[in-house]
This record gives C-alpha cells, sequence and structure tokens, in this order.
C-alpha cells in the first residue's frame, strides 16, 4: 500500500512552527530563486516573543503547519501575539 502524502504550498499568512522548539510564526514572504524565478525553498517568518519582535529565514524543511490557506495571525482576539 502506498503512503498517503500530505502537500500544500507555504503562503504568505500561513502560520507555521519550528520543528526544534515549537515556536508559531506568520509567514510574510515565499523566497524565490534570483536565477529561474521558482521557489527556492525558503520563507521569511515573523514573531513576537515576550514583547520582542523577530523576523528570520528558514527553510521549509526547519517548520511545519499550525494553519493553512487564508490563514488570520494567531487568534485575533487575544492582545498576546500582536503583530507590527
Amino acid at each position: 500500500m502506498e503512503k498517503a502524502i500530505m502537500y500544500h504550498n507555504y503562503e504568505v499568512g500561513n502560520i507555521v512552527k519550528l520543528k526544534s522548539n515549537g515556536q508559531e510564526m506568520q509567514i510574510i514572504s515565499v523566497c524565490k530563486s534570483p536565477f529561474e524565478g521558482e521557489l527556492s525553498g525558503y520563507i521569511v517568518c515573523k514573531w513576537n516573543e515576550n514583547g520582542r519582535k523577530s523576523k528570520c529565514t528558514f527553510h521549509v524543511d526547519e517548520v511545519e503547519f499550525v494553519n493553512v490557506g487564508s490563514a488570520k495571525p494567531y487568534d485575533v482576539d487575544s492582545n498576546s501575539h500582536s503583530y507590527w
């Protein structure tokens, strides 16, 4: 029997978290190769931790999805996860 493979495109607005420590982040950019214009496998994410705003580039193998599609950043009713 074949394994079922789940595939999803990484899109701006998706919520992901690092596999290593579970920090939830919002994708703000999906990087493309400067030469071919194809997806490079890297995404830029932002997050707010203890009042400190951060942004960093990650390879898609480093993250897993928390929410997909037209995701809103975290719980919109909570001030604990505000973004800039």
